[in-house]
């Protein structure tokens, strides 16, 4: 049974708003140029109540299947590795918005408006836990 929020990705506005996205993009995926393939129109983020077709362009991402499933699953390994290292961060003496940006692989500053300090600290951070997912 699908959730009410996929659901949504059936309605209209997510059909035109993707296809823009398709189309500014010029149908091919950001990562690997691929044109060939099954091509998603995926969210960098997630910000809650706010509606698929509600992000900005630039909140979205053309990719293959191939990248975008890489780029959920190396989004999981995060989430994994953060469960490891939740101590390490908390350490850190970083927010709970600071946290979430790393959760999300979102800009630090701009959306979860945290200090520069903060933001260079969990950076440096986040560079760690991604040599470690990729070993």
């Amino acid at each position: 049974m699908k959730s009410e929020y996929a659901e949504l990705y059936n309605l209209p506005e997510w059909q035109k708003k993707r296809l823009e996205i398709l189309q500014l993009k010029e149908w091919k995926c950001e990562i690997c140029g691929e044109k060939k393939y099954q091509l998603n129109v995926h969210h960098r983020y997630y910000i809650p109540c706010r509606k698929p077709w509600e992000y900005d362009n630039n909140e979205l991402a053309v990719l293959c299947d191939f990248c975008h499933k890489r780029e959920h699953d190396f989004k999981k390994g995060i989430f994994h590795l953060f469960d490891k290292k939740l101590n390490e961060i908390r350490k850190l003496g970083c927010s709970d918005n600071a946290i979430y940006s790393v959760l999300s692989g979102i800009d630090w500053g701009i959306i979860a408006n945290i200090s520069k300090d903060e933001s260079d600290r969990l950076s440096e951070f986040y560079k760690s836990v991604q040599s470690d997912n990729e070993e």
